[in-house]
């Protein structure tokens, strides 16, 4: 029997056991910290994917409102010309097939604005605004408790916003500030805190710290499943809008080189038309035009509130 040992017997013998129940506790409590820690980097990981798509949805969103409010312009241009009183005057055999209500993108354009406003004014990150709104109805419970699909405009990107932890810390958000990680509603508290010294602590106060570092421990489970989730709807949204920003941004670029090869003298060009008496815009211009509205139609159709 060597001294370690020997040491053991005569501390349980003294204690009446207690010493072994102390050693069993620490090592219960370790074996808690240990699963709590490699549970809370797993989480880690998943909220920094979070983070990182969340800010490239929001980049992607920013540039298509770019592109549809251009879109509109065209298209605002073509239903009423300056040179006529109706479209029927402005387009070859009548005006634009069955098409878009310009209000409906003005009206989605105005939330998409007032919203990156009143969040963003905050000094969070321009991305990480621009991708909680354009997942405003999909995802989460506000923190009042309140589903978010029953909250609109800068209230509901602020609630959305507010389940993802606020954003990237590098991007304006909340992060990992203060050592907490947040989403879905969820505060986990940092490891540290949970493994704290507990070598002259008592029985009680081990068990104890045990039961609250597993408690922890579900917290993170239940966070790291919150992660999924956003993760797997930011994906799908990615999934949906980015082919759709693509074709917009494709027949914006083609309505441009139809209607505009030369500028202003296009422009001209289409006003010697109407002198004529034939319409400001050529057959091949007003087939650019249907194509193009058609996808802006597809893009705007994608988000809830401009079906509302």
């Amino acid at each position: 029997m060597d001294s370690t040992e020997f040491s053991e017997k005569v501390m349980n013998f003294a204690t009446l056991g207690g010493h072994a129940k102390i050693q069993a506790a620490k090592a219960e409590h370790q074996i808690a910290v240990d699963e709590y820690t490699r549970n809370q980097a797993v989480f880690s990981g998943l909220e920094s994917a979070v983070n990182d798509r969340l800010n490239e949805l929001g980049l992607l969103v920013t540039q298509s409102f770019k592109s549809v409010k251009r879109a509109r312009q065209l298209i605002g241009q073509a239903r009423l010309s300056p040179f006529s009183e109706s479209a029927n005057q402005a387009l070859p055999e009548g005006g634009i097939a069955a098409p878009t209500p310009i209000t409906k993108v003005d009206n989605l354009v105005a939330d998409y604005s007032m919203s990156m406003s009143a969040v963003g004014g905050a000094g969070i990150g321009a991305a990480s605004v621009a991708g909680a709104w354009s997942l405003v109805g999909l995802i989460g419970t506000a923190s009042t408790g309140t589903a978010i699909t029953t909250l609109s405009g800068a209230a509901a990107t602020n609630a959305t916003l507010a389940w993802f932890g606020g954003g990237a810390l590098a991007a304006g958000g909340a992060g990992m500030a203060g050592g907490a990680m947040v989403i879905g509603g969820i505060v986990l508290a940092p490891a540290i805190g949970l493994a704290a010294l507990i070598s002259r602590s008592t029985l009680k106060k081990i068990q104890h710290s045990t039961g609250n570092v597993r408690y922890e421990n579900g917290r993170v489970l239940q966070a790291t499943a919150a992660a999924r989730h956003g993760l797997a709807v930011i994906e799908t949204r990615l999934a949906l809008i980015a082919p759709l920003v693509e074709k917009l941004d494709l027949e914006l670029q083609h309505s441009k080189a139809i209607l505009y090869p030369i500028w202003f003298w296009s422009f001209c060009k289409r006003w010697m038309r109407r002198l004529i008496g034939r319409p400001f815009y050529a057959a091949e211009e007003y087939e650019t035009l249907e194509h193009l509205e058609a996808a802006l139609s597809a893009y705007i159709d994608c988000y809830p509130s401009s079906n509302g």
